[in-house]
C-alpha cells in the first residue's frame, strides 16, 4: 500500500490527460499547506487559481483555503511571506477533494554552503546498476535533488534543506529502492536507508 502512494506521487506528473466533464458540475476544494516535516503552516497565505481550457489560461482569481470551483483544470499560485511562491496544476473533478501543498523557505538544495549528506546504496541497488539516487519531497512533487552513486556505492547530497523525503535509486531497468528518510539540521550526516521499507 506504501508503495503504491509513493509510486503514485513520484509520477503524478506524468498522469494521462484524460477529458473531464465539466458541464455544469462544480466541486469544493480544501488546500493544506505543509512544510518540510509534514507539519501545518498558519500564517498569512493567500491562493489564486486560474482555469486552463482549450489551451488557453483564463484570469487569476483569489479563492479562500476552501473554495467551491467548477470541473475543470486549473494553475494554482500559493504565496506565504517568508517561502517562495508554489505553483501546481489541479484537477478538480469530484464533489470534494483536499489538495495537499508544500510551502518551503527555500527550494529543497539551497543556494547558500550548508550541509552534506551522505548514504550507501543498498547492496541489491547496487548489483542491479541502480546507480542514480534521488531524494523527493512527500509533499512536493517538484521538489527533490539528484545524485550519482560511485561504483562502490556511495553517494552524496550538499545544501539539503532539513525535512523528510523519499529516497530512491533507480536504474536504466527502472527503481530498485525507495525509503522514507529524514535530513536534519546538522553539517554532516549519514543517512539510514531503511532497505526493502519500501521496494517495489
Amino acid at each position: 500500500m506504501k508503495l503504491a502512494i509513493a509510486l503514485s506521487f513520484l509520477f503524478s506528473t506524468l498522469a494521462a490527460q484524460a477529458p473531464l466533464d465539466e458541464r455544469g458540475k462544480s466541486g469544493v476544494v480544501e488546500f493544506f499547506v505543509v512544510d518540510s516535516n509534514g507539519v501545518p503552516v498558519k500564517g498569512d497565505i493567500t491562493f489564486s487559481v486560474r482555469q486552463l481550457r482549450d489551451g488557453k489560461t483564463a484570469r487569476e482569481v483569489k479563492v479562500g483555503a476552501k473554495a467551491s470551483l467548477a470541473y475543470g483544470t486549473y494553475k494554482l499560485t500559493v504565496q506565504g511571506s517568508p517561502a517562495y511562491p508554489v505553483e501546481k496544476i489541479i484537477k478538480v473533478k469530484e464533489a470534494y477533494q483536499p489538495v495537499l501543498i508544500g510551502l518551503f523557505v527555500a527550494p529543497i538544495e539551497l543556494p547558500w554552503a550548508g550541509n552534506v549528506v551522505r548514504g550507501k546504496l543498498p547492496r541489491a541497488s547496487a548489483e542491479r546498476g541502480c546507480l542514480s539516487v534521488r531524494l523527493v519531497s512527500p509533499v512536493a512533487e517538484n521538489e527533490y535533488a539528484d545524485a550519482r552513486a560511485l561504483a562502490s556505492g556511495e553517494f552524496g547530497f550538499e545544501n539539503i534543506k532539513p525535512g523528510r523525503y523519499l529516497l530512491v535509486t533507480f536504474g536504466e531497468r527502472g527503481i530498485c529502492e525507495v525509503s522514507p528518510v529524514s535530513v536534519f539540521d546538522k553539517r554532516t550526516q549519514e543517512l539510514f536507508i531503511d532497505v526493502g521499507s519500501l521496494r517495489p
